[in-house]
């Protein structure tokens, strides 16, 4: 009996130590979950009170800092109030921020801001930051409009524009900022404003180094970094622009097809090709045209052709003919560029008899003097030979046989012809009578026009027909008055 109340004590006690031990688990259970879902930066809150002279010096060493930088970013401002930077109204240039030393004041301004990042927190510092930031802002603003305005001088790049394109893309938004920079200079050296062939053959002139000229510059002003795949963008950019110039310029010349365009068109056609410097590949694009520009130099001969039938009569002042002209410049721009000259016969000179690269001018020449003599035939004595002189002188340069005698003494025989004139009329009159004769016909000879070599040769044969006739006693009368006669004549002046 007794032993059974002794179990019971027992197992009572250990029941009550058992309901202890699980009340223990489960606060322990509380303890550690509530300890999970705690900030422990909430002990920071003590710190105070376990560290308190530790942040009074904290707190004294923000307020130096604080104060340090509002008085340095305030003598910035007042800095920058006087040179004028913050003036809406005025227009910077690069040269003008420099003397401003404006980077400096902009770097040292950054810095102020940059050390009060860690007490952002604090109002004071936000509030100070915002506002002396958005001044930061206004003030880049007027940076970047310098920088772009300086843009405008390119392909001259201005002094330390290199400084400010950095600075501009470590404060404003990076691909905004490049983004409208590569507009810029798209706008600047592409090829949008070019209306004309002369312009533009004149900017295809020597593609090649142009574009790596255009690359460079890049490069000089942002960077080797920020410059590499800008440029490949860039470049492809501006060869799109030019194949639509080219284009819109072609399919004018295809609608008037006018004779005096094959000097352009022959340009063109070699500019477009790669030419010193590192090859640009994307130059290639354009080799699409060459072929079409073949083609209208073909079509522009046969107009050519058609109105060189139309010549039945000289002309009135008894200059070179306009056909003649166009043919010689024609010429010229083959001369200068024979490439184009050798493939253009390969493909469409067997159409004008034409086989061989070296045939084409005589060919030419033949056609367009046969047509020139036929309408002399409608002219008489001096007439006749001077408007002959005037149209074969300009192919002197590129023909050397015509009429089976070279082109120099064919025209020579002509300048003979008229100082056979000459002496024909001379010889019916002496003494005074001569020298009024000669004055006369001398002043009717200003009119007529002779290209230099040939009109020196009269005068050098008149003046000693004279000489020649005052020693013979047959002239007389004031000479000297003759001799400058003689010198005004042929130089087509009233």
């Amino acid at each position: 009996m007794e032993d059974n109340e002794k179990i019971r004590d027992k197992l009572n006690k250990l029941k009550e130590q058992c309901k202890f031990s699980e009340n223990i688990e489960n606060t322990c259970k509380l303890l550690i979950n509530e300890l999970n879902n705690t900030d422990y930066k909430v002990m920071d809150s003590f710190k105070p009170f376990i560290l308190p002279k530790q942040n009074i010096t904290k707190l004294l060493n923000f307020y130096k800092l604080y104060t340090e930088s509002l008085k340095k970013i305030e003598n910035i401002q007042i800095e920058i109030e006087k040179v004028g930077l913050s003036d809406d109204e005025k227009i910077l240039r690069i040269k003008d921020l420099d003397d401003m030393n404006v980077l400096k004041l902009m770097n040292n301004y950054l810095k102020c801001l940059d050390d009060l990042k860690s007490y952002i927190k604090v109002n004071m510092v936000r509030e100070l930051c915002k506002k002396s930031k958005k001044y930061y802002e206004g003030i880049v603003s007027k940076i970047e409009e310098a920088f772009f305005n300086a843009l405008k001088r390119l392909p001259k790049v201005v002094n330390s524009i290199d400084l400010y394109g950095k600075f501009l893309i470590r404060s404003l938004d990076k691909k905004e900022f490049l983004s409208k920079y590569t507009q810029a200079l798209y706008k600047i050296l592409g090829f949008s404003e070019v209306k004309t062939f002369p312009i533009l053959n004149q900017r295809t002139k020597k593609l090649t180094q142009y574009l790596n000229m255009v690359k460079n510059i890049n490069t000089q002003i942002i960077g080797k970094t920020e410059a590499h795949n800008i440029n490949i963008g860039l470049i492809q950019l501006i060869i799109i622009n030019l194949k639509k110039v080219i284009g819109d310029i072609l399919l004018k010349v295809e609608k008037e097809i006018k004779p005096n365009q094959i000097p352009s068109l022959v340009i063109l056609y070699n500019n477009l090709r790669h030419t010193e410097g590192p090859i640009v590949d994307e130059i290639e694009d354009l080799f699409v045209y060459k072929e079409q520009i073949l083609k209208l130099i073909l079509n522009c001969l046969v107009h050519f052709f058609a109105y060189l039938e139309t010549l039945d009569s000289p002309n009135t002042d008894l200059k070179t003919e306009s056909q003649v002209l166009t043919l010689c410049d024609i010429f010229k721009s083959f001369e200068n560029n024979k490439s184009i000259k050798r493939e253009w016969v390969r493909k469409f000179g067997p159409s004008f008899g034409v086989y061989n690269s070296d045939e084409l001018y005589d060919n030419f020449c033949r056609k367009c003097l046969t047509k020139v003599e036929k309408a002399s035939n409608n002219l008489k004595n001096y007439d006749k030979y001077i408007y002959l002189i005037n149209n074969k002188a300009p192919f002197k340069e590129f023909v050397k046989m015509y009429d089976n005698m070279t082109m120099e003494n064919s025209i020579k025989k002509d300048v003979k012809l008229v100082i056979g004139l000459w002496k024909i009329s001379i010889e019916k009159y002496d003494g005074v009578t001569l020298n009024r004769f000669m004055l006369k016909q001398l002043e009717k000879h200003k009119k007529y026009y002779l290209p230099n070599e040939e009109r020196n040769i009269l005068h050098s044969n008149l003046t000693e027909t004279v000489e020649e006739l005052i020693a013979a006693n047959i002239l007389q009368g004031q000479v000297s008055k003759l001799k400058n006669a003689i010198e005004m004549s042929y130089t087509g002046t009233n």
